[in-house]
């Protein structure tokens, strides 16, 4: 793979230029794009031809080092080109929950496209649940929030642990679509 900055990030882009955005690979528990490579071949093996772009962040890898960490200016930057973004938060690796995936911060912009009216649905409402007990997470973990006081926070708690279980999955565990469809309207539905 041939290096290429784009500003002043450097980074791999594979594939073919097609009618599809690139996919766009930030490193946020890795030390540098290379650790992207098991994934970049696992992609070349299922959408063969899909143009990827692995990045190196500010003082990471062949990057140059920023004054300061503020990535949005990056984020904002691939946002442009994205089909959707997964985020990975340092704070979930670190708990041991893998994959890292921070589901409030991610997007998928094909979704309208390819998921049913009920898997949007449902998406929907563990969505709303999660960004519900964040808003209030550090009230019920100071005590200060009182069962009953809210419909919508007693469904968010209720389903907190097993919407973390869903979203967990060790590497070496395959899971059907079909498997994680299931799982997914059956948690909604306890919402």
């Amino acid at each position: 793979m041939t290096t290429t900055l784009f500003g002043d990030l450097a980074g791999d882009l594979t594939g073919e230029p097609g009618r599809r955005p690139p996919l766009v690979l930030l490193h946020g528990l890795t030390f540098d794009r290379t650790s992207w490579h098991p994934v970049l071949a696992e992609l070349t093996a299922l959408d063969p031809g899909r143009r990827v772009l692995a990045l190196d962040l500010p003082g990471h890898g062949e990057s140059a080092p920023w004054p300061d960490y503020d990535l949005e200016p990056i984020a904002d930057a691939v946002r442009s080109i994205l089909d959707g973004h997964i985020v990975l938060s340092r704070d979930l690796g670190s708990a041991g929950h893998y994959p890292a995936i921070d589901i409030l911060n991610s997007v998928s912009r094909l979704t309208s496209d390819i998921a049913t009216v009920e898997q949007k649905n449902a998406a929907a409402k563990l969505r709303d649940a999660m960004a519900t007990y964040s808003r209030t997470e550090d009230l019920i973990n100071l005590g200060a929030y009182v069962a009953g006081a809210s419909a919508k926070v007693d469904a968010a708690v209720r389903v907190r642990e097993s919407m973390e279980d869903f979203l967990k999955q060790a590497p070496d565990v395959k899971v059907t679509l079909q498997e994680t469809l299931l799982r997914m309207a059956d948690l909604a539905n306890r919402v």
